[in-house]
Parts: C-alpha cells; structure tokens; sequence
C-alpha cells in the first residue's frame, strides 16, 4: 500500500539499483547527520520491507521498496512513525531520492590500502584499480563517501583473487599459517566462485571444469529460494510426514546453503562443497549426499532431478582416511585425488528406491585443483600468445640472476 511518503524511481537494471541505493544512503546520512539501521527484511509479493532507518533527531522511517522486475526498483516508501512535520520531511527524502537518481556527480575515486589473507602471497602486482605486493593490497575505489568506500573495499578485497583474472594463479600460494578458519573458506569460495551470486558466467568456476561457466549456477542460497527460469526448484511442502521430517532435530532443512549448486540441462545437478584449510574432508563427505537427496526428494516434478556430480574441496585431504570414511571411494595416484563413480541418492518419497537418482563425486585439494588449472593455463597461453610467454620466461631468468 503506497503512502505520501512513496517515491516512483523507475530503475531499469540491477546495477542501476545498487548505484541509486548507494548513493541515497550517502545522501541521507549526509543531509540528516548520519543514519543508522534495524534491519528486519520481509518480501510480500514484488515489495520488501526492509527495515527501520533512523535520521535527524529521532526520525524513525519504515523503509519499504517496490520492484516490477527482480533487481529493478520501481518505488522506494519512507513512511516515518511518530513525525508531525511532515511537509518539509517529505521534502527533504525527496531531494535526496533526486540526488541519488543524479549519482555520477557524487561519485569519487579514493585510494585504500589493506590486507589480504595470511594464506595468499602474491608477488608484485599492479592492475588498473589495484596494486598488490606481498599480503598488501591498495584499491582504487569509487564510492559516495567513507562509509560507502569503506563497504566497497571490503566487497572488493574479497574478490581480489577474481579481479586478477586469468594470471592469478601463478601468483597464489599458500604459505601454511594458521588463518581464522571461516577467513580462508570464503576467500576460497569467492575465488571459485563469489558467494550470494548467481553470475556463473563471470567466475572463476572454469577451476573445476570450463563447461561450468555455462550453467545456471547458484553461490551459497537457500535451497528453498533458488529459482531457475523464474519458476521454484523446490515444491511447497504440504505433506505432514516430509513437514516433519525436514523441520526435525531443530534443523530447516531447506533452509540450508549449499556452497555451488549448477544445473547444466534437464535433470542434472553439479554440487561443489568447499572446506577450509585445516578441515580434513574425510569427515564431510556424507554433505554432498544429503544435499543431493534433498535436491532429489523435493524438487518440482518439473525439474526432476536424479543425475548428480559432486565435488568436494578442501586442503587437508588424506586419501587412506577418505576412503576409510566411505569404502566405496577410490584413490588415482597419477592425478592426486579421491572418486566415487557411483553412489545412489535416495527418493525419500519412494521407500522401494525405483525411483533414486545417481551420483559420481571427487574429493579433491585446493593445492591440486590449482596445479591442474596452472599447467592448463600455461598451456593454453603458450599456443595463443607465445610471444608473451617467451618475454616472461625471459623475465623471470632475469630477474633469478
């Protein structure tokens, strides 16, 4: 329901969204002094309420937002609770809305320095917007103000390994330090594959297999919110026992995020867990299985999933103990990982297992997926720009004398 405080801003893109919001949290935190959040997001259809925004001098605004397409904006509404002076507070919202919508002329560059994570090394490294040397890193950054470039910093600090693109992997090497273990799983995540997105296209999953640039692919989102087409890959679930089973034990089992999920064509699904550091995969590989029985149990007849690959990805990876985790394992001492070739995924609805799906999965070490991917590079490098290969070579004899 709209009220005198709903603004039409009529946003046509994703990234004309996030440019606008930006730039309106910066123009009212500079207009009002400063602004602060309750965060309580509730979607209701196309609208979303955000939550409760405070401004000025106790100005508590209820912050909803609109959208006829997903990612597009179409109306933002501020309603405030318990402000009389109405006019001129509307007034104000709206200038700041015009501001926003006039982004460019906020914008500026600012130059922020940081660290990257104690199990990257990088050596000398200078792009268009970066420089890094070693675990330091300064970003060019465009933001509305310190608060905006302070977020984007650390938006971009995560994806440093992507922003390095094709070469990056000759830089990387893990220098065997005792990082906070969360720390290193993300940064590993966003290096595959930046974790909340669904742009498959652009990262960096070619790691495991070029082919999975091409699919749909979902980075750690609920099972429950994934849509593929616009339409839900999971059914509503009205039967009491399925209820039961997948609210038991105090777990929302559909509300759980698997790492990577892809879907390349009908009926298939590729699922890539990936492990810190120092967490030894033997003691996850049932993971992979539960998810891929979810995906096979609960999705919509539509989808009807059964064909599964899953890969499991992790640094500590001792095949003796993997396969003393599951026996059904096998171990290539020529390519340094752990298979699978087959495993059955339950149909939880069908107790005579006609209708179970199958898997085949790997576990593999991050140190080996990189080798892998160094020694394809390299390859792929020298027959296109051999000329390029042959100055580095160069380069790197120079510099060792």
């Amino acid at each position: 329901m709209e009220s005198d405080f709903t603004f039409a801003v009529g946003l046509k893109s994703n990234k004309e969204t996030n440019d606008f919001l930006r730039c309106l949290w910066s123009r009212l935190g500079a207009r009002f002094g400063g602004i602060g959040w309750q965060y309580s997001p509730t979607r209701t259809g196309n609208q979303i309420f955000v939550g409760f925004a405070s401004i000025g001098d106790n100005i508590l605004l209820n912050v909803s937002f609109s959208y006829k397409e997903r990612g597009c904006l179409s109306k933002i509404d501020f309603s405030p609770s318990g402000y009389e002076d109405g006019v001129i507070l509307k007034k104000q919202l709206k200038q700041c809305i015009e501001e926003a919508l006039d982004n460019e002329k906020y914008l500026d560059d600012h130059l922020l320095k940081g660290k990257l994570d104690k199990n990257l090394s990088f050596k000398k490294r200078k792009g268009k917007n970066f420089y890094v040397d070693g675990n330091d890193i300064i970003l060019k950054i465009s933001g509305y103000d310190a608060n905006d470039c302070g977020s984007m910093f650390k938006m971009q600090l995560q994806q440093v390994c992507n922003l390095l693109t094709f070469d990056t992997l000759r830089y990387i090497t893990f220098s065997g330090t005792n990082a906070d273990r969360s720390m290193d799983e993300r940064l590993i995540h966003n290096l595959i594959f930046s974790q909340h997105s669904e742009d498959s296209a652009n990262s960096d999953l070619w790691l495991l297999n070029e082919d999975y640039l091409h699919y749909n692919g979902f980075s750690e989102h609920r099972l429950s919110d994934i849509e593929i087409g616009g339409q839900n890959l999971f059914r509503e679930i009205i039967d009491e026992e399925e209820q039961r089973y997948l609210n038991s034990l105090g777990e929302k089992r559909l509300k759980k995020r698997p790492d990577i999920l892809l879907f390349p064509s009908e009926h298939k699904c590729v699922i890539i867990e990936l492990k810190s550091l120092d967490a030894n995969v033997s003691d996850y590989l049932g993971q992979i299985n539960k998810y891929a029985t979810f995906v096979r149990s609960y999705t919509t007849d539509e989808f009807r999933i059964d064909t599964f690959y899953g890969y499991l990805v992790g640094e500590a990876l001792e095949p003796n103990d993997v396969r003393a985790a599951d026996n059904d394992f096998k171990y290539d001492p020529k390519f340094n990982f752990c298979y699978r070739p087959y495993k059955s995924i339950a149909c939880l609805g069908d107790p005579s297992g006609s209708q179970d799906g199958t898997m085949y999965t790997e576990a593999i070490s991050f140190s080996e997926l990189l080798k892998r991917a160094k020694k394809r590079n390299e390859s792929f490098k020298a027959r296109l720009f051999p000329t390029v290969v042959q100055r580095e070579r160069e380069e790197n004899e120079d510099n060792e004398d």
